[in-house]
C-alpha cells in the first residue's frame, strides 16, 4: 500500500456508519483522483475541497489548502456488519488503494427519500449513450457496481434507484445526503418548460424538489437526491427523438466535448425542439467535478451549428459585473491577510454595491466584451 502524509476525519476507525454516510479528510499529495473502495471494491469517487486548517499546519505546502476531500458512500445492501474501507488514488487508470480503516455497519435500514411525481417512465426513454437501445433495462434490479451491465466501454448500474452511466474505470461522484440546493431555472428557461411536453434538464445539479415539475427529467454527472439519470459519458443516455425541449444552464463549461454534447442534443430533440443553454465566459475555474472550456458568444454560435439560432445573448446573471464578483470570490480565500487583500476586499464590495451602475456604464460592446457567460435557445429544425 502507498505510504502518503494523510487523514481521515470521517469514519474513524472502528466507527460505526449507517448503510450512507459522508466520508472525509485530507491528503497532501493533491495529485490524482482519489475514491473509496469498500472491501477491496472500488465504488465512489470524491471531490477536493478547501482547508483553512491545513494551511496553518503546512505553510510550506502552497496547495494544502485544496488538499481535503470528502463524498458520500452509499454500502451495498450485501455489506457484512465489519467492512474495509480503503482510500484510492487513480494511477494511470489503475486504482491504487493508500489507506484502509474498518468500519461497524449499522443493521437498521436506512429510508430512502420518497419518488418524486412524474408523468413518464425513466425505463422507456433509456438507451446506451449515443442511443443505442438497452434490451430489457430494469433501473431498479441493477443495484450497485458489482451488479454493472457493460457495453462498448460503458458500464450502467443503479444506486438509491438512480441509474448511473460511466465509462469503464469511472467512479461515480454521489451527494445522496447534501441538503443545500443550486440555481434556480432562468425566467427564460421557465417559459420554456411551461410550455413544453417532456423537458430535460441537462446538469440540473440539486434541485429544490418542490419546484420540479412533472414533465422534467433531471441528469447530471453528480449523483443527488430527485435526480432520473447519473451520466459522465461524452454522449447521452436516451432514445432519438425523445424530448421537447432540453434545458442546460452553466453546464457546457464543464463538458469535455462541447460539440458532441450539442449534437448529442440534437439527437435526442424531436424535430421543432427547443434548446435553451446558458455556459460561461468570463468566469474563474470553477466546477464538480471539473471545468473545460470557457467560449466566446461566436464559439457558442460554432457549438450550436446544427440548430436554427433564434436567440443569443446575456441573461441578466451574466453581466460582467457577476463574472468579476466570482473571480475575486474564488481568490479570496487563498490570499492571506495584507494590504493586498484588504484592497481585493474593497474592490469586491465595490462591484457588489454598484452592479448596476458598473454594467451600464460599460454599454453594449463592453458588456459583450467583459460578459460572465452567454444563453443561446437553439431550435431542431424539422426534416
Amino acid at each position: 500500500m502507498i505510504k502518503r502524509h494523510c487523514s481521515l476525519d470521517n469514519p474513524f476507525f472502528n466507527e460505526e456508519v449507517g448503510r450512507v454516510f459522508r466520508c472525509s479528510g485530507w491528503d497532501l499529495q493533491n495529485t490524482n483522483e482519489i475514491g473509496v473502495a469498500i472491501n477491496g471494491l472500488p465504488l465512489f469517487s470524491l471531490s477536493r475541497s478547501f482547508r483553512e486548517d491545513l494551511r496553518n499546519a503546512f505553510p510550506s505546502n502552497g496547495r494544502a489548502v485544496t488538499c481535503g476531500f470528502y463524498g458520500d458512500v452509499v454500502l451495498p445492501d450485501s455489506s457484512e456488519n465489519k467492512v474495509e474501507l480503503t482510500l484510492i488514488e487513480n494511477v494511470d487508470d489503475v486504482w491504487k488503494p493508500f489507506h484502509s480503516v474498518y468500519i461497524d455497519v449499522k443493521q437498521q435500514a436506512e429510508q430512502m427519500l420518497p419518488d418524486r411525481k412524474r408523468n413518464y417512465c425513466i425505463n422507456d426513454i433509456l438507451a446506451w449513450p449515443g442511443g443505442e437501445s438497452i434490451e430489457g433495462f430494469e433501473s431498479r434490479k441493477l443495484v450497485g457496481r458489482e451488479n454493472k451491465q457493460q457495453r462498448n466501454g460503458v458500464e450502467t448500474y443503479s444506486i438509491n434507484g438512480i441509474p448511473h452511466f460511466h465509462n469503464e474505470n469511472t467512479l461515480p461522484l454521489i451527494r445522496v445526503s447534501e441538503q443545500a440546493t443550486t440555481h434556480p431555472h432562468s425566467k427564460r428557461a421557465k417559459t420554456i418548460i411551461d410550455a413544453a411536453g417532456l423537458v430535460l434538464d441537462l446538469g440540473a445539479g440539486i434541485p429544490d424538489p418542490d419546484h420540479i415539475p412533472p414533465n422534467m427529467v433531471l441528469t447530471d454527472a453528480v449523483h443527488s437526491p430527485n435526480l432520473d439519470v447519473v451520466n459522465t459519458c461524452g454522449s447521452l443516455p436516451f432514445k432519438d427523438n425523445t424530448f421537447d425541449a432540453v434545458i442546460s444552464q452553466a453546464v457546457f463549461e464543464h463538458v469535455r466535448n462541447p460539440f458532441l454534447m450539442a449534437r448529442e442534443v440534437h439527437r435526442i430533440l424531436k424535430p421543432g425542439g427547443i434548446f435553451y443553454l446558458t455556459t460561461a465566459f468570463m468566469q474563474p475555474l470553477h466546477g464538480d467535478p471539473s471545468h473545460y472550456y470557457n467560449m466566446t458568444m461566436n464559439g457558442l454560435k460554432d457549438v450550436l451549428a446544427d440548430f436554427d439560432i433564434e436567440e443569443i445573448g446575456l441573461e441578466p446573471s451574466q453581466q460582467p459585473s457577476y463574472g468579476i464578483q466570482m473571480a475575486i470570490e474564488a481568490v479570496l480565500p487563498y490570499m492571506t491577510s495584507g494590504n493586498m487583500k484588504d484592497a481585493i476586499e474593497f474592490a469586491h464590495e465595490f462591484i457588489v454595491s454598484n452592479r448596476s451602475q458598473f454594467d451600464n456604464a460599460l454599454g453594449p460592446v463592453g458588456r459583450e466584451t467583459l460578459a460572465a457567460g452567454f444563453y443561446a435557445v437553439g431550435r431542431k429544425i424539422s426534416k
